[in-house]
């Protein structure tokens, strides 16, 4: 039986709080196995921005700008 994103939403709120716990412990503890396994590509690929930055600092755009930015063309 396979659930929505919703169905299952409405199974969880339902259950008593010491098996949520129970399960946000449980995927917490897989999520971080699951990052402990970082591609060699993503390693790259960090690898090559922080050498683009630190080539050059000041070509940063703060989030902070740029949201203003996102904020001023969108509305977002």
């Amino acid at each position: 039986m396979e659930l929505s994103f919703e169905q299952l939403y409405a199974l969880i709120k339902e259950m008593q709080i010491e098996l949520k716990v129970l399960l946000f412990q449980r995927l917490q503890s897989e999520l971080a196995q699951e990052n402990e396994q970082i591609p060699d590509w993503h390693k790259e690929l960090i690898e090559q921005r922080l050498a683009k930055y630190q080539s050059n600092p000041a070509e940063v755009v703060h989030w902070k700008d740029f949201e203003k930015h996102l904020y001023e063309k969108y509305g977002v």
